[in-house]
């Protein structure tokens, strides 16, 4: 540059002075150049292996990320079918239990037609016992009833036996003649057509009470002629 000025210049300078000795700029840029081509080098070295570094490291996640992909698109559609078989599943319960409330709501109506008709039957029976139960009370009643006719009429016969015993004994008798009514009657009958005779009545009173005999007596008495 000093050599190209001095070419340049109009005039011509001559200057003298001491100085020390030039420095090699051309060797420090060399110096300078190797270093930033060293360190350069060195960065592009560094840089690269970082990309490989990393470059492995992000192929290996992306492996990975892969697999987890491949792995989650499976087991998605897994789950997909699962959901169409559940709701497959889900709508075959649903249909089954409409068909199921359908038959307990007919059987129910059934139980009920039949529980009403049982308790109709059970009303009928129960009545029909009432009324046999009455007919039993009744001919209960009824049969208390004839024992209780049998049992006079037994007292009666066995009366009438003394009574023709006792008039079997004497020369005559005289039949009493029984009048039954609702209110207690006596009668008598003369059997002697003899006044030179005693006459001998016997009455026999008896009470009777809507057909039966509730109290029956015997009177005798002796009358002369």
């Amino acid at each position: 540059e000093l050599q190209s000025y001095r070419a340049g210049s109009p005039g011509e300078v001559s200057v003298e002075m001491d100085a020390a000795p030039g420095l090699d700029l051309t060797g420090i840029l060399n110096d300078m150049r190797a270093q930033f081509e060293a360190a350069a080098e060195q960065n592009r070295k560094d840089a690269e292996a970082w990309y490989l570094e990393k470059s492995g490291e992000l192929r290996k996640e992306i492996s990975s990320n892969t697999e987890q992909l491949q792995s989650s698109k499976s087991e998605i559609s897994d789950l997909r079918r699962e959901l169409q078989n559940l709701e497959i599943e889900l709508q075959s319960q649903l249909a089954m239990k409409k068909s199921l409330e359908e038959s307990l709501a007919e059987t129910q109506g059934d139980y009920c037609g039949q529980l009403s008709q049982v308790q109709q039957l059970a009303g009928d029976l129960e009545e029909q016992l009432q009324q046999v139960r009455a007919d039993a009370e009744r001919q209960s009643a009824e049969h208390q009833r004839l024992l209780n006719v049998k049992a006079r009429l037994e007292m009666e016969i066995e009366t009438y036996r003394r009574l023709l015993e006792g008039e079997a004994e004497g020369a005559e008798f005289d039949e009493s003649l029984l009048v039954l009514s609702n209110k207690s009657q006596a009668g008598s009958i003369d059997s002697s057509k003899d006044p030179h005779k005693t006459r001998k009545i016997k009455t026999i009173v008896q009470e009777v009470v809507n057909g039966e005999v509730v109290s029956s007596q015997i009177q005798e008495t002796e009358e002369q002629i």
